[in-house]
């Protein structure tokens, strides 16, 4: 098990690479996703609405706008935790 867990290291060549083209100025992938992220509030925004609406009670309401025939399992699951 050792020997399959260390073929998933990355060599520190490797690494170095991945942080320079993560980091380079000109680079239009990740600029356009660090502009996708500042759109939508940055990281700790985009973190605290997927938590919100990812309880429970959020998700059911979601369900009963789009009426789906889950919304009662889902609601006996909710009363009984």
């Amino acid at each position: 098990m050792d020997a399959l867990r260390e073929k998933l290291r990355i060599s520190e060549k490797n690494l170095e690479e991945v942080n320079a083209f993560l980091l380079q100025k000109d680079n239009p992938l990740i600029n356009r996703v660090l502009e996708i992220i500042d759109k939508y509030g940055g990281v700790e925004e985009i973190n605290r609405k997927a938590k919100e609406n990812s309880r429970l009670e959020n998700l059911i309401k979601r369900l009963e706008r789009k009426k789906s025939p889950f919304v009662k399992d889902f609601r006996l699951a909710y009363k009984t935790t």
